[in-house]
């Protein structure tokens, strides 16, 4: 019979959605990154867990709790962009995307995006090739104990 030992250490690290660093910023580009977290949002995801990860290792038993934050800046800007770009064109396909008004039941049909969808990949697109593009995200770290 096997038998396995309890407790030990946990690390987990989040990103957060309330610590954005954009610049420069334009309406489009501020419109597509909204988007972009409605979308983890209606898949369930939550954009400010990184905030909440000490209560969840508290509330799973876990003592000892250290936590931090730290940036990540992304370079070359073109990589976060490009990704983003992609994730909100293909979001043409999502129906809830239709009942929000992001899109439109002919596009869905196609899986195209819509003229707002497009704009809002053209403004990341464009961005990412600024001279002053700038983008940091904040990340949350927590380590914990459990006996």
């Amino acid at each position: 019979m096997a038998s396995f030992k309890t407790g030990g250490i946990v690390g987990l690290r989040s990103p957060d959605w309330g610590g954005f660093l954009i610049a420069p910023s334009t309406p489009e580009l501020e419109k597509a990154f909204s988007y972009y977290k409605w979308l983890q949002q209606q898949n369930s995801g939550n954009p400010y867990v990184g905030r909440e990860l000490r209560a969840l290792l508290r509330q799973s038993g876990f003592t000892n709790i250290k936590a931090s934050a730290s940036y990540q800046c992304y370079e070359p800007l073109s990589e976060a962009t490009e990704y983003l770009a992609l994730l909100i064109e293909a979001s043409a396909k999502d129906d809830q995307a239709v009942e929000k008004g992001w899109t439109d039941e002919r596009c869905l049909r196609r899986a195209t995006p819509t003229p707002t969808l497009t704009a809002m990949s053209r403004a990341l697109r464009e961005w990412s090739q600024h001279p002053d593009g700038f983008f940091a995200q904040a990340w949350c770290e927590v380590v914990g104990c459990k006996d």
